[in-house]
């Protein structure tokens, strides 16, 4: 049986980059959700950007 095409995405990325999860209080997921969406970027994007502001990493 061949692989599904999300087996080997999830493989691949397994390999190629790490997980960083947080947790934060009932309804603030909706609260930065809504930023997001008014200003165009992902939940995503905006941790990485403001990591990136703030630390100097490049996360590219």
């Amino acid at each position: 049986m061949g692989r599904t095409s999300s087996t080997v995405k999830n493989r691949w990325n397994g390999a190629h980059y790490d997980r960083v999860e947080f947790q934060v209080k009932k309804g603030t997921k909706d609260l930065l959700q809504a930023y997001c969406e008014e200003h165009g970027k992902s939940v995503g994007g905006l941790v990485k950007e403001l990591l990136q502001k703030e630390t100097g990493i490049d996360f590219t």
